[in-house]
This record gives structure tokens, sequence and C-alpha cells, in this order.
């Protein structure tokens, strides 16, 4: 689940832009895709997973995560689609404020001290189904490679 959320935190957040005046082309904005999805692969995987399973540790690994997918975000508003991919690229901006949402809500209850093991399993199936539309906007954007990885 850790993997999963994480991965989609930062492939949505690769994907979000909203920019200037200067529309990319198609091949411009998915080289800047795939440039700025392998950065946030590189320092998702790079956030230490916690030691421990208590709520403190999960909650903090979450906003670590955050803060990935925060400079991602900052990265790609500098981004503009080119008009034909504008509805994917609407999508993965829904899909990854849908995901920021939802994490967010999770380090609240961990943070309120809920049960961690409940709270992760409510929050799975979300999470799995907003992955899945990321996903699905980075294939339809023509990033494949930005994709979740099931």
């Amino acid at each position: 689940m850790p993997r999963r959320l994480s991965l989609l935190l930062a492939v949505a957040a690769t994907l979000a832009a909203c920019g200037g005046d200067d529309a990319l082309t198609p091949k411009e904005y998915r080289g800047e895709a795939r440039t700025i999805c392998a950065e946030a692969d590189r320092a998702t995987q790079a956030v230490e997973r916690p030691t421990k399973t208590t709520n403190a540790a999960i909650a903090s690994y979450f906003e670590r995560l955050m803060k990935v997918n925060r400079r991602t975000s900052e990265e790609f508003a500098k981004l503009e689609p080119p008009e034909q991919l504008e509805a994917e690229h609407k999508e993965a901006l829904s899909a990854n404020r849908e995901g920021v949402k939802e994490v967010e809500k999770l380090v609240a209850e961990l943070r309120r001290g809920g049960d961690a093991r409940a709270l992760l399993q409510a929050a799975q199936g979300r999470l799995a189904d907003l992955s899945r539309r990321s996903g699905a906007a980075a294939r339809a954007l023509g990033v494949p490679e930005c994709a979740q990885q099931e």
C-alpha cells in the first residue's frame, strides 16, 4: 500500500500542470513529463519507509511523500499541455488533487490516534482507484512509463 500511494502521488503530480501562455508540442510535453516523472520516482524512492508501525511514524512517512508531491507539482506548474492533451492533463490533475485529499485525511486521522491498520485498509481501495485513474491519464498522455506499475 505505501508503494502504491507513493507512486500515485508522484505520478499524478508529475503530470500536473497549469502554466503560461505557450503550450508545448506533444513531443516537448511528453519529454518534460518523462523527465519530471523520473525525478519524482527517484525522490519517492529516496523517502525512507517507516521502521516502526506507530501512527507518528506512518503519518511522517506520508507527509514526506506529500513534500515530494508538492515539489513535483511546482515543477509542472511551469508547463502547459498542448490542446490535444488537455482532457487527459486535467484528469491527471484531478486524480492528484483527490489523492492529496485522501492522504491528508489519512494523516489527520493517524495524528488523532486512529487505528492505523483500519485507516490504511479503508484508504487503500480509494487510493487504488485514483492510482488507476492516474495511470490511465499517463498512458493517454503518451507517457506510460509514468503510469503506476502494478
